[in-house]
């Protein structure tokens, strides 16, 4: 309900704003004010400060500001009316009486609520009976334990037509309130009504105050008909786009660790939940929308969205960018976090834990590496006239955001990128190197949009070159084990094959008996021009310092540079031998294939996460 200004004016002069907050952080004073480490974010120095005369509290890192109602709604998790009550019933102060029409619409809601909360507890009854023996075995399968099911009371509505609308009738609510509440459904207008999920896996939505606003369900049988995943329409409960799944604990814990994880789904939620990420939360069946990055932005300063690492990640970092655009603030923006190609964040954690998704976020993209991408990366360049067509759209694109400062911040910061980028393009042919960091994030990101087979390919060849720089540097690391797979890897260009050839030829001649012996065969078989370009071109696969170091104090890094690379290659090899089991198994079905391809699974990823991933080797 909406209180009366003197009442909520009385509720602030009751209370001083400093001993409500030093109940609960760590204050101390400076000068007329208080000042103390942030409750809504991580931070090592005080930023927050309380000041008792204004009754405010303003955080200069987050921009977190309010009056004690304010707050103890952000920090206990509460609705503004239950934070009033909460301040009223401490203080002694009786709540202002609701007008008739006032008090039927709570009584309306709080009735609305009593059967959401009837449903929640009728699914998780039936999750835990013999009918829902299927959806408990999905939820194994899934890696999800008890204390986890029953922490997000995951419930399973039965197939029968009625059985919910029957069992919550039988407790007094009505087929009215059932419908209007989304629980129910019908086939036309004025038809017997059934129940809206049947057959699904349940997943009840909260609210800020904790109370089952909504369900999501997901079908069991995969050959069932219907939508795979189903959400409640809008209520008078739950608007679609102002809600969050797991928003309410979210919220918590996105104050203790500063950071704010966006995923695509309930189960995603849950996995990293249980993975000891309980600050993440899905949309509800759609994109985010305006309203829910608003939502975001008042827990942390920069939410990080996890995803895919495809083409489909891709495009959807685009749709995020696309709308966050135009409501950048200060201090407000996004950031991304790309996972591996067939991974979403439940796969991710279940198969490799928690610190292969900690590695990936220590990796995030700032929302303007995305844009530079978009507007720049993905357009073509080379003549002047492309010049200039990617310049307007850059303009254009920047244009459409509204804060003055942050318009004007990132219009600088695109005139720098491509003042760096016309002075990489102009040196190119005066032997002068291009920025290899600049290349190396542009060649990642042109090869995350490859298929599947392209991306192998690319990085197989990309390995064996980081090889062959890597043996013509320190000729001690060749023990001819190498020339088999040498003299059978393809090449995309005939200069890679010449310089394979090349470093063949200088093996069997002997002459891998330093690096200056070396490089200069290998500069009189491919012509001194040839080998200087293989060297520009390659130079971003190793540490600079390798490359610059002499042979005897860079050969124990190098040696780890080619265990890593060895390693690699194997990963691929691998990978390659997975697809081929797994297009055997789904025409056979053989259960031999199926054991061998839980094994290859399991090194695949051992071999990934012992590596941290295989970062670049490029690093400067």
């Amino acid at each position: 309900m909406r209180y009366p200004p003197q009442f909520l004016d009385r509720l602030r002069q009751h209370y001083r704003l400093s001993e409500v907050i030093g109940q609960r952080i760590t204050l101390k004073r400076s000068g007329r004010e208080y000042s103390g480490l942030c409750p809504f974010h991580n931070e090592k120095s005080p930023s927050f400060t309380v000041n008792d005369e204004k009754a405010f509290y303003h955080c200069f890192g987050c921009g977190a500001h309010g009056d004690v109602i304010g707050f103890l709604k952000e920090y206990e998790n509460l609705s503004y009316p239950q934070a009033v009550e909460s301040l009223a019933r401490q203080a002694g102060i009786t709540l202002p009486q609701p007008t008739r029409e006032q008090k039927q619409q709570i009584d309306r809601a709080e009735r609305l609520y009593q059967v959401m909360d009837a449903a929640a507890h009728w699914f998780t009854l039936q999750l835990r009976l013999a009918g829902g023996s299927e959806a408990r075995d999905y939820l194994a399968r899934r890696g999800l334990s008890d204390e986890t099911v029953k922490e997000f009371r995951l419930g399973y509505g039965p197939q029968k037509r009625t059985a919910l609308k029957d069992a919550l009738m039988q407790r007094g609510f009505s087929e009215a309130e059932l419908r209007e509440v989304g629980l129910l459904a019908t086939l036309e207008e004025g038809g017997n009504s059934f129940d809206k999920f049947r057959g699904r896996l349940m997943f009840p939505i909260h609210d800020g105050g904790g109370r089952v606003i909504a369900f999501g369900g997901r079908l069991i049988d995969p050959e069932a008909k219907g939508p795979k995943y189903l959400n409640s329409p809008d209520t008078p409960l739950f608007k679609k786009s102002y809600n969050l799944y797991h928003l309410d604990v979210a919220r918590r814990a996105a104050a203790k660790s500063g950071s704010l994880l966006v995923v695509e789904g309930y189960m995603d939620v849950i996995a990293l939940a249980q993975a000891g990420f309980p600050q993440a939360v899905a949309p509800l069946g759609t994109a985010i929308t305006q309203e829910q990055l608003g939502m975001l932005w008042g827990i942390v300063s920069e939410p990080l969205l996890c995803l895919d690492g495809d083409a489909a990640g891709w495009r959807a970092m685009e749709r995020a960018l696309d709308l966050a655009l135009p409501l950048l603030q200060p201090g407000k923006s996004l950031a991304f976090v790309r996972l591996p190609q067939g991974e979403d964040p439940d796969s991710l954690v279940q198969k490799h834990g928690k610190a292969a998704l900690e590695t990936l976020l220590a990796q995030k993209m700032p929302l303007i590496d995305v844009f530079w991408e978009k507007y720049y990366g993905q357009r073509p360049h080379q003549t002047p006239e492309q010049q200039a067509g990617t310049e307007q759209a850059l303009k254009i694109a920047v244009d459409r955001i509204h804060h003055p400062s942050v318009r004007s911040h990132y219009h600088q910061a695109i005139k720098e990128r491509l003042w760096n980028a016309r002075r990489v393009t102009a040196t190119r042919g005066k032997g002068k190197p291009a920025d290899p960091q600049a290349k190396t994030a542009l060649l990642q990101s042109r090869v995350a949009l490859m298929p599947a087979a392209a991306q192998q390919r690319h990085g197989r060849e990309e390995a064996f070159l980081t090889l062959m720089l890597l043996f013509s540097h320190y000729p001690a690391l060749w023990d001819g084990a190498w020339e088999e797979a040498l003299a059978e890897a393809a090449f995309g260009t005939a200069g890679h094959a010449a310089m394979r050839d090349a470093l063949l030829h200088a093996a069997q001649e002997d002459a891998m008996t330093s690096r200056e012996t070396l490089q200069a065969h290998l500069a009189a078989a491919l012509g001194a021009g040839a080998w200087r370009g293989f060297l520009k071109e390659t130079a971003h696969t190793l540490p600079k310092s390798l490359l610059k170091t002499g042979e005897a104090e860079g050969l124990p890094v190098a040696q780890q540079q080619l265990d890593h690379v060895t390693r690699r290659l194997e990963l691929m090899a691998l990978e390659e031998t997975y697809a081929e089991v797994h297009a055997r198994f789904t025409q056979t079905l053989d259960p031999i294939l199926m054991e061998r391809l839980d094994a290859l699974r399991v090194r695949i990823g051992e071999m990934k996460f012992t590596q941290g991933y295989f970062p670049e080797e490029g690093t400067p």
